[in-house]
């Protein structure tokens, strides 16, 4: 291994599609049914990067429901 990479670790920051609740300016990832990454960016522009709490977000699918009533969004898990 090269000297530079020996604190490298794997990570896998993408999360599978059928976890993500995404609007103009917000992204919700459900990791689990109790937890969640919540994201805001007024331009809508979001990056897959790791970080030093979640290195691996292509968690197994979980089950989720969105409802978007009166200008309120509510996801709601199991």
């Amino acid at each position: 291994m090269h000297e530079n990479n020996r604190f490298a670790c794997p990570m896998r920051p993408a999360a599978l599609a059928g976890n993500l609740c995404v609007g103009e300016s917000y992204r919700f990832t459900v990791l689990t049914d109790r937890l969640i990454r919540l994201e805001h960016d007024p331009s809508g522009k979001f990056e897959d990067r790791a970080s030093q709490s979640v290195f691996f977000r292509d968690f197994p699918e979980t089950a989720f429901s969105v409802e978007k009533r009166g200008g309120k969004l509510t996801l709601e898990t199991e």
